[in-house]
């Protein structure tokens, strides 16, 4: 609290509820007046509760046990009828989940980098991904896969120091994001993984066998045309 909201003037009391953990399977809620006090910089402003964060209509141990559900079950629709919510405050726990775990990240050295892009949105859109491949984990996302995205992605997702210490960034062949690291990541080693350069080797592969099968096929229609004309039954 801040020292001119504990001098502020009270004013009336506001009844909130948030969903806690449920009791032998029945859901169980919180009741609360919280205490609301005039601010002589912010005008009117409720008292933070300890067990909910702001504008959250559930309690920090709920939210806790939902992002647990969500990890566990098959998809997002399975663990939204477990916990009886629906779309939207499944992600509104799951925005603040990732807020929390940002706030806790210490800038720890990282070697070794993954980027790469996932589709949503029925193929229309893309988002630009940073992988901690040492580690295992998602650093960051951000939407679009151009070569400012790709910065902005780095740049938001690593502190300066910890720039400096990456030494290896592995990604798929899409210049855009290459250009990215070189820029961003002037140190660090791009390395292609083994799924693309598996890729690009096949339609190679693939590229030279039509062109030789065309080839073969004019070079040997003439002498098929003359057979037919000697043999016409």
């Amino acid at each position: 609290m801040s020292q001119n909201l504990s001098r502020g003037r009270r004013h009336a009391c506001k009844e909130r509820t948030w969903r806690h953990l449920d009791t032998m399977q029945f859901a169980t809620y919180l009741h609360c007046n919280v205490p609301r006090v005039r601010c002589e910089k912010h005008d009117v402003k409720s008292i933070r509760v300890p067990w909910a964060e702001k504008n959250s209509r559930f309690t920090l141990l709920f939210e806790a046990f939902a992002i647990r559900v969500l990890n566990a079950a098959r998809s997002v629709e399975e663990a939204r009828k477990l916990l009886g919510l629906n779309w939207h405050q499944v992600d509104a726990i799951k925005a603040r989940a990732v807020k929390r775990g940002l706030a806790r990240r210490q800038a720890t050295k990282i070697d070794c980098l993954g980027i790469d892009e996932k589709q949503f949105r029925s193929g229309h859109d893309s988002v630009s991904n940073l992988y901690d491949l040492t580690g295992g984990r998602v650093l960051d996302i951000v939407e679009g896969r151009t070569e400012n995205d790709c910065k902005q992605l780095i740049e938001q997702a690593l502190k300066p120091e910890q720039r400096a210490q990456v030494t290896a960034v592995a990604l798929d062949m899409w210049q855009a994001y290459a250009n990215a690291v070189s820029q961003a990541l002037p140190k660090a080693d791009i390395v292609h993984d083994r799924f693309h350069i598996s890729l690009h080797l096949n339609d190679a592969v693939d590229s030279v066998r039509r062109a030789e099968n065309k080839a073969l096929n004019k070079m040997a229609l003439p002498q098929m045309e003359w057979v037919d004309y000697r043999n016409p039954l």
